[in-house]
């Protein structure tokens, strides 16, 4: 006999809507999933890094200097790579559709707030890091596997159902995975 694994997988496959026909596209689970963690990353390295570097270079000093105000300088940083984040998804999301058939539901606008709250995430994730990582070379590693975690256990790589019942308990209360059930 074949080998098995242990236990019993409760997933079923549902239309998004009622009353639509039930299509399997793994690209519909890839193409936001994947999207959302190297957003996540891109979020992290393009705040996080920068500030060091930003700061090792002197640049904030000189910013500082011409009047700007801290609070001014991150917000500026958040809002900029946001907007960065959410151009990024929706060329994403476009090619998706395009090239892989992915659904992108009745309204593909009700896209918008998910993907634009999950880059205000990635980028306020940008800023915590900085404030943990002890040095510029901490960065990397310290971020990318934060960013990895998030996506992993958010849903992002695989249904969440395929989860277990410890990780789903982690799983609600990641950013990450409210955005992967809205999309």
């Amino acid at each position: 006999a074949p080998p098995t694994l242990p236990g019993v997988l409760d997933a079923v496959e549902r239309p998004a809507e009622d009353g639509a026909v039930t299509r399997v596209n793994a690209f519909d689970q890839y193409v936001p999933g994947f999207g959302v963690t190297f957003l996540l990353i891109g979020m992290m390295l393009g705040i996080s890094l920068t500030l060091f570097d930003e700061r090792d270079w002197g640049t904030l000093e000189r910013v500082r200097a011409g009047g700007a105000s801290l609070a001014g300088i991150l917000i500026g940083k958040v809002v900029g790579r946001t907007v960065v984040g959410v151009f990024q998804m929706i060329v994403l999301f476009g090619v998706g559709w395009l090239l892989f058939d992915v659904t992108l539901g009745r309204s593909p606008s009700a896209l918008f707030l998910p993907t634009l709250s999950m880059a205000f995430a990635g980028a306020a994730l940008g800023l915590v890091i900085p404030s943990i990582a002890p040095e510029h070379e901490s960065v990397m590693p310290l971020g990318t596997m934060t960013s990895l975690a998030l996506a992993a256990i958010g849903g992002c790589w695989w249904p969440i159902d395929f989860e277990p019942a410890w990780m789903r308990s982690c799983a609600q209360w990641r950013p990450t995975t409210g955005t992967m059930q809205a999309y």
